[in-house]
């Protein structure tokens, strides 16, 4: 969709991974990667907060133009969900920690 996800240069049971595949559309890709330099730039002044936590660790981890296109990729995924599911931004919802009550019930079960 935006050309943000790696290259793969695979033989032999071998993954290797390149830089970014450049595929789909420019102007939109340039957009998000702009985006994601302002929010970098602005986590790397004023420290993390609760929201951009997961982009200071990256930081910490990685050199700051692989944050900055991680950080791209994700505004992408993100916008991706909503639009196909036709929801509005939650940024405190976490799919993966959400547990509902009937599924509770079901473990104690």
């Amino acid at each position: 969709m935006a050309g943000l996800t790696p290259k793969e240069y695979s033989s032999g049971g071998k993954q290797q991974l390149g830089g970014i595949s450049k595929r789909g559309d420019g102007y939109f890709r340039y957009l998000l990667v702009h985006g994601a330099r302002a929010l970098t730039a602005w986590v790397n002044r004023n420290g993390a907060v609760e929201e951009n936590s997961w982009l200071q660790g990256l930081l910490e981890r990685k050199h700051y133009n692989v944050a900055v296109v991680a950080m791209a990729a994700k505004t992408a995924r993100i916008m991706w969900s909503m639009l196909s599911h036709n929801t509005e931004y939650q940024p405190r919802q976490l799919a993966w920690h959400k547990v509902s009550q009937s599924d509770e019930v079901l473990k104690k079960s």
